[in-house]
Order: C-alpha cells, then sequence, then structure tokens
C-alpha cells in the first residue's frame, strides 16, 4: 500500500493515502487472549504510533531512487492525517 503513495497518478495516491489513514486509525484493537510467557510483549506491540511515524518517515525522507517529485507525494500527508482523524473513534 506504501508504495502506491509514490505512484504517478495523484488519484491512485490520493485514494492510497485515504486507507492508509483508515487501516492506521482502527489498527490498534486490545489484545484478549492470555499470551505465553515466554512472548515479550514489548517487542510484539507494532502501535499505530509507529506505523504512522513510518509512513511519514517514507514521504519526507524518500529513498533518493526514488525522489523524482517528493513535492507531490507530501501531499499525501495532508490525505492522511485527514482521514485518520476522520475515521478515528
Amino acid at each position: 500500500m506504501e508504495d502506491l503513495l509514490f505512484h504517478k497518478e495523484e488519484d491512485i495516491r490520493k485514494e492510497a493515502a485515504e486507507l492508509i489513514g483508515l487501516l492506521i486509525s482502527q489498527y490498534d484493537e486490545e489484545y484478549r487472549k492470555e499470551l505465553p510467557k515466554y512472548i515479550d510483549k514489548e517487542n510484539l506491540q507494532s502501535s499505530s504510533n509507529k506505523i504512522l511515524e513510518n509512513i511519514l518517515d517514507q514521504i519526507l525522507y524518500p529513498d533518493h531512487k526514488i525522489a523524482e517529485l517528493p513535492i507531490e507525494w507530501q501531499y499525501n500527508i495532508k490525505t492522511i492525517i485527514k482521514s485518520l482523524f476522520h475515521n478515528s473513534p
């Protein structure tokens, strides 16, 4: 999904950004089952905050191989955040 943020077509980038915002807003769920004692809960946890941070890092600091038109891709941040707040419970 993240790869679609760097697509040439604006409508595809916008749709991907909206979906990413939706997925991040609904990502954190309470795990109700008991985990075995040998599982390290701290390393297991992947929160929506970490996912959002990784996505923003990829948009703000793209790899030099794909840094063709980064300013167009940075408009995705607005769409992701808007979708995130719109879909948050």
